[in-house]
Parts: C-alpha cells; sequence; structure tokens
C-alpha cells in the first residue's frame, strides 16, 4: 500500500504557481488542470494545492522532519452537459482546508474495501449482542466497530483488514443488538510477499474457526469506551448466522445454531406471497358477485320491512 505522501504530494502533473498565505502559513502553490468526458457530460478541473514551504516545518505524527506538508486545495469543476434540445453549462468551486496530515501507512480501521470484492470472495454474517442498541453503539459506534475487528480476526484467524463491512442494527427486541460484518477473501496468488497464513488463510477456514469459537458459551465482545471504561458484552450462544447470495463458499457441515435468540431481526425482510393475474381477476369477481348479493339482499329488506304496502294489491281467489 502505498503511503500518503506518495498519493497526495506528487506533483509530476503540477504547475509551480507561485507563493500563498494559507491560514498564517507561508505555501506554495502548484496548480493542476484535467478533464473527464462522459456520455453528454463533459468535465473540467482547476485544482491548486497549497503546500508549506521547505524553510516552515510542522510536527507530523511527533517528529519535525517533514517539512512539505498539504494545507488544502481549491478546486474548481466546469461542466458541459449536452442533451437533445439544448445544452447545460454549469460551475462549482469547492475549497478543502486540511488540519491533520500523517505520512505514513493508514490506520486499519479508515479501510474499508469489502465493496471491491465480488461476491463470491466474501463472506456476510450476523451475531447478536445481549443489551442496548442505544445503550451500547449509538454515538460510540467507532469503539465498537474496533472491538468488533479484533475479536472476529482473531476467532476466524485473518488479518483485521479482512474483516469488513460492519454494520449495526436495533431489533424489535431492545434487549439485543444485531452485528454484522464481512469477511473477505485472501489476496490473489502471487500478490503476497509476507507468507502469513491469516493473509493467505481460505474463506472455508475461516468460516470454520469462527463457528467454533463463537459457538462456545460465555464469548463476550470487550469494548473499551471513552474515559477508560472498558465493557464486556455478552455475544448471544449460538447467534452465529451465515448470510450469502451467492452459493455456500463452505461445503463443509458446520453446526449452525438450532436455538436461535428469541427475537425479530429488522433487517430480515419476509417475501410476501405473490398472486398471478388470474388470481387477482378471480378475486375481483368474486368481490363483485359478493357486492350484487349484498346489494339485493339490502333492497329486499327495505321493501319488506320499511316500505311495506298498506294493502294488499292483489287477491287470490281459489
Amino acid at each position: 500500500m502505498k503511503h500518503a505522501s506518495e498519493i497526495v504530494l506528487g506533483k509530476s502533473s503540477h504547475t509551480y504557481e507561485g507563493t500563498r498565505i494559507i491560514r498564517g502559513i507561508p505555501a506554495d502553490v502548484w496548480i493542476t488542470a484535467y478533464q473527464k468526458m462522459y456520455k453528454n457530460l463533459t468535465l473540467n478541473f482547476t485544482v491548486e494545492n497549497y503546500y508549506t514551504q521547505t524553510n516552515w516545518t510542522i510536527s507530523v505524527n511527533s517528529a519535525t522532519e517533514q517539512d512539505t506538508i498539504l494545507l488544502g486545495m481549491w478546486m474548481k469543476i466546469e461542466g458541459e452537459k449536452t442533451g437533445n434540445t439544448s445544452d447545460e453549462q454549469f460551475a462549482m468551486e469547492n475549497t478543502y482546508n486540511i488540519y491533520e496530515f500523517f505520512d505514513g501507512h493508514p490506520s486499519l480501521d479508515s479501510l474499508d474495501v469489502g465493496m471491491c470484492y465480488p461476491s463470491k470472495q466474501k463472506l456476510q454474517f450476523m451475531i447478536t449482542l445481549k443489551g442496548n442498541y442505544d445503550k451500547l453503539v449509538f454515538g460510540k459506534e467507532a469503539f465498537v466497530h474496533k472491538a468488533i475487528k479484533k475479536l472476529m480476526s482473531d476467532f476466524a484467524q485473518v488479518t483485521p483488514s479482512r474483516i469488513d463491512l460492519i454494520r449495526f442494527a436495533n431489533t424489535s427486541d431492545p434487549a439485543f443488538t444485531d452485528i454484522w460484518f464481512t469477511v473477505l477473501g485472501p489476496p490473489p496468488n502471487g500478490s503476497v510477499v509476507v507468507k502469513d497464513e491469516k493473509v493467505t488463510r481460505s474463506l472455508t477456514e475461516a468460516h470454520k474457526n469462527l463457528t467454533v469459537n463463537l459457538n462456545k458459551k460465555g464469548v463476550t465482545l470487550t469494548v473499551n469506551y471513552p474515559g477508560r471504561k472498558i465493557q464486556a458484552i455478552p455475544i448471544v450462544h449460538r447467534s452465529l448466522i451465515f448470510h450469502s447470495t451467492q452459493k455456500p463458499v463452505v461445503t463443509t457441515p458446520f453446526p449452525y445454531p438450532t436455538n436461535p435468540p428469541k427475537h425479530t431481526n429488522t433487517l430480515t425482510i419476509k417475501r410476501a406471497k405473490s398472486y398471478s393475474a388470474g388470481d387477482m381477476a378471480g378475486l375481483a369477481f368474486g368481490m363483485l358477485i359478493l357486492g350484487i348479493a349484498l346489494t339485493l339482499g339490502l333492497v329486499f329488506l327495505f321493501y319488506k320491512r320499511i316500505m311495506k304496502p298498506k294493502e294488499v294489491p292483489y287477491e287470490v281467489q281459489m
């Protein structure tokens, strides 16, 4: 993975434009322009990047050796959209101020690469915690996210970066909280330099390890909340659920939970029974007949009891 400095500080396609004061700091200004074209849309980008000058040092990760830091950028986008009847032109400007810059590898907590994986290279799971969502997760998602990534990577025996797409959900029972997470597959063969079993471990093995560890009794999730408050949250016994829209990658039978917790998962959507056009037509015809029968019955009662004639309009002779 590239360092942040390799991505942001590259000036190969930029032109030096001079100096400027940015937030009271003397800065060098580098400018670049490029164009992106789509079907009926053309976007022209103009970008100014502001870097600290070489004689200005700033602390980066408790060090002062870095003397070229990105302070901010300005971007202008001019677009032209062509249509069948008329063309449309628009422009917008944005200014970005960067107050924190870390020269090095990003934290694992900031990586979320699961969307880049194909469906066959990842497995989605859900576990249930004993505890109210508002008390355990709401406003403290980052702390629970970090704890889930660590515990599930330890249980699956994979690297923390392979535990991704962590989501939280409250349930119909306020005493429980659902946690969804995804285990990513190993990198392609030949792309790994370090031979680490946690990096190369297959999804089949990771699934098996998760099932064995989470099916044990008394498993808890340890979360380090703010203020040095550490809480061990119980995980519902045998609550691990494997979910996949693809054919299961794991073929070995595992002991899936036979007694799931007695609550309804709010993310589970039951598909309603569908009716064909013939069913709907028959239902409509039946309702029409029922309506006619009710109408005739009401008319009969109205004339029989309310509009009863005072004398018989005819006589029957024997």
